[in-house]
């Protein structure tokens, strides 16, 4: 893994432990996360991450509650492959690392271009937001969306952030990977606690 390489080859890059126990603790082992972010916030105290902190304190409540599971047939305990919902043990609560997220500083005017597709989102989003009651005498609902498409880095996460700049809105980018499970019911679980 590129990671772990670059941990290697670089012993004191606080910023690589840190990423290296982010993808650590997606894979659910979080005691290695720990020592791994430990590392990092030695090497640099005014080293932060809120998500994956707060993973990682998650983690450490939950050492305290008495663990389910059986005894092996070798003699020795082995913990749930299930967490209390009946779901596979992810090792981590579901985290998208949004706790810190903010609104952008993105405006329209910091993108060059796309001049037809901006006036189709001021019409559709920006417009109704900032002049609700002329909408309203228009019988003109407030609210309502764009559906943008193409091929990755044609710039649709851009003028959507532009957007939310815009109209000084959250942000939240999210990627199929972050919220598709293979469970039933885990998908539209994760998306509940996104939103």
């Amino acid at each position: 893994m590129r990671a772990e390489q670059l941990a290697e080859e670089q012993p004191n890059c606080a910023s690589a432990f840190a990423f290296l126990s982010r993808l650590v603790a997606g894979e659910g082992d979080l005691t290695r996360a720990r020592t791994l972010f430990e590392r990092a916030k030695n090497l640099d105290p005014s080293l932060s991450d809120e998500g994956l902190e707060k993973t990682l304190a998650t983690d450490r409540s939950s050492e305290s509650k008495p663990k389910k599971g059986g005894i092996s047939s070798g003699g020795d305990f082995v913990e749930s492959v299930n967490d209390d919902d009946g779901y596979p043990r992810g090792g981590a609560a579901f985290d998208l690392g949004l706790a810190d997220f903010r609104k952008p500083k993105l405006a329209f005017k910091n993108i060059g271009g796309t001049d037809a597709l901006k006036e189709e989102i001021r019409m559709k989003i920006i417009y109704p937001l900032q002049h609700a009651e002329l909408f309203k005498a228009y019988d003109k609902k407030v609210g309502g969306g764009v559906l943008l498409y193409g091929p990755p880095g044609c710039g649709k996460t851009l003028i959507s952030k532009a957007t939310a700049g815009e109209i000084q809105a959250n942000f939240i980018s999210l990627g199929l990977h972050q919220i598709i499970d293979m469970w039933i019911g885990k998908s539209e679980k994760n998306m509940h606690e996104v939103f």
